[in-house]
């Protein structure tokens, strides 16, 4: 059950991406937040392959 919280989290942090995108001026950007999400998907993806039978 908890693992399948954590699969949200990288589409969590881009929609907040998109949404800081959208209401703040050009100057401000979201990229750090778009740079996160693969680093917010790799423990819970790395923790499924590691479960996996082979």
């Amino acid at each position: 059950m908890q693992q399948n919280k954590a699969q949200w989290i990288p589409a969590g942090v881009i929609v907040l991406a998109v949404v800081v995108d959208l209401v703040t001026p050009t100057e401000v950007t979201s990229a750090p937040l778009i740079m996160a999400a693969p680093v917010a998907a790799a423990p819970p993806l790395c923790s499924a392959l590691r479960t996996a039978e082979i």
